[in-house]
């Protein structure tokens, strides 16, 4: 019994100091735009939506902290929300969603940043999306990039409906 306790002991000592934890600097950089939805969208096809010129600040933001893009390892996506702009509709109406960012620089290269599949039937007035592992530092530096929304819908849209895209990307020094 004895030994048995010595070598539990023993054991959780090793553990505890084998897991050593890496000084990794996270920085959350938030960003802002907006979606109009025309009247007269169906639920038949999978609607696409660009959003050009969508300043990142990736720069500004890197500057801001005595950063470079150097010094960066990785960019990923980190939160992404769609919400009514001015009225409280719901979001009920939307089956599924995909944000994605697309080069200035070359049209071809498009990373998915978040999606949301199979959207439940009571969503409110807030639909968060899960975020895709795509590295968007290469994107990101380019200080401007395109976003793709794509949106398949179970019910019509509410006419004259304003979205608001909260999203971010998080940059690991």
């Amino acid at each position: 019994m004895k030994q048995s306790i010595i070598c539990l002991s023993l054991l959780s000592v090793i553990f505890l100091t084998s897991c050593s934890k890496e000084n990794n600097n996270v920085f959350d950089f938030r960003l802002q735009s907006v979606l109009e939805l025309p009247i007269g969208l169906n639920t038949i096809e999978t609607h696409y939506f660009i959003l050009r010129d969508i300043p990142t600040f990736y720069a500004a933001n890197l500057q801001a902290r005595g950063l470079s893009s150097d010094n960066v390892k990785i960019v990923n996506a980190s939160r992404g929300i769609f919400s009514p702009r001015f009225n409280g509709s719901d979001l009920n109406f939307i089956r599924a969603v995909t944000v994605s960012a697309i080069s200035k620089k070359a049209p071809y290269n498009k990373i998915e940043m978040f999606y949301q599949e199979d959207v439940p039937f009571n969503q409110k007035e807030e639909l968060k999306m899960l975020t895709s592992l795509g590295d968007l530092k290469n994107l990101m530096a380019e200080e401007k990039i395109d976003l793709e929304i794509r949106l398949t819908f179970r019910a019509y849209p509410p006419p004259g409906l304003s979205l608001q895209l909260d999203f971010g990307y998080l940059v690991q020094i």
